[in-house]
């Protein structure tokens, strides 16, 4: 019979095992695994006809040399399926204008704030989260709590943000308040509303009868407020038709039998409100005959645009043309006469 000799197991492992701060599954056990083999032997110099015998470890084909043991969250449940109930409350803050305000003037809002409120009725709530579906157009700023209650955001896409609330767990007939801010400056405006989709969920199961308060529509309408006004010059301010009048004064154009006198009007268009003013137009009208069956007033010679103005270049009727005008004609009421 060979003698035993004892050996000395070494573990080579921390003294303490530290959980994260942050964990992703906290539904699932913690597994811990350790494996163990023989440290390798020493053999000495002497040559021997046999070696000497070497221990080895009983183990099963197929199996692993190592124990485990696993480790599991503690959960709190009241019931047997241990069933959140989650219920989301929220509303919409505009920066810099009264709560009675129905919409949102593009350019006068430069943030947006949503206050959110969310309650557990159930059993404790695992990895408890509140996500936002937004505008692409929006720039998330921050999120703000009254008071340090364990709540993290993070934006996970650039129309797609999640917080954290109460992590590891959101305890039974507990409630959380926090808001998130986002940036407006950049809204275009292409569309009638800016909506906000707020949905409320966790590691647990939640019956289907309390679902209907896990998500949150909240939207505001866009409007573009401006406040436009428009002044205009005319270069002369008055002309006269007539023999008396000097031949120089006057043009001829082209496919013209007759001559004109140039007429200079400029305007120009004002919006002093913090919108733009998308797809504005600035219609002109002008008399083209004193009476019915007279000569045309106008032509139209050149039109030139710039920002902030408009320059329209017109040809009023030449002196040379036989015009047969009656008091009627040069009523206030006629509407042919601007």
């Amino acid at each position: 019979m060979l003698p035993r000799h004892p050996q000395m197991l070494t573990i080579h492992a921390p003294p303490c095992l530290r959980l994260q701060r942050r964990v992703q599954d906290v539904i699932s056990p913690i597994v811990f695994e350790a494996a163990y083999s023989l440290a390798a032997q020493e053999t000495g110099e002497e040559e021997r006809e046999l070696p000497d015998l070497t221990p080895v470890l009983r183990w099963k084909k197929g199996q692993k040399i190592a124990q485990k043991n696993q480790t599991v969250f503690e959960r709190n449940c009241r019931s047997e399926d241990c069933a959140a109930d989650l219920q989301l409350r929220g509303k919409l803050l505009l920066s810099s204008v009264d709560e009675k305000t129905p919409y949102l003037a593009l350019g006068a809002v430069k943030n947006i704030s949503l206050n959110i409120s969310i309650s557990n009725l159930g059993d404790d709530a695992y990895d408890a989260n509140v996500s936002f579906n937004v505008s692409r157009e929006l720039f998330f700023i921050n999120m703000w709590q009254k008071e340090e209650m364990g709540i993290s955001c993070e934006l996970l896409e650039s129309d797609f943000l999640k917080c954290s609330v109460g992590f590891p767990f959101m305890r039974s007939k507990s409630k959380y308040e926090f808001s998130v801010i986002f940036d407006t400056s950049h809204l275009s405006g292409e569309e009638a509303f800016l909506s906000f989709i707020v949905t409320a969920q966790s590691g647990n199961m939640e019956r289907s009868e309390a679902l209907h308060d896990n998500t949150l529509t909240l939207a505001v309408p866009l409007v573009h407020e401006v406040d436009t006004s428009i002044t205009g010059v005319v270069s002369p301010t008055s002309f006269v038709y007539g023999e008396s009048v000097d031949a120089s004064t006057f043009v001829q154009l082209d496919d013209q039998e007759c001559h004109f006198q140039p007429l200079n009007i400029t305007l120009q268009v004002y919006n002093t409100g913090p919108s733009t003013l998308p797809g504005a137009s600035v219609s002109i009208s002008f008399p083209s005959r004193l009476s019915p069956g007279g000569a045309e007033m106008f032509q139209v010679q050149e039109m030139m645009s710039k920002p902030w103005s408009l320059i329209c270049l017109l040809s009023c009727v030449p002196c040379a043309m036989s015009l047969s005008v009656s008091p009627a004609d040069l009523a206030e009421d006629n509407p042919r006469l601007l």
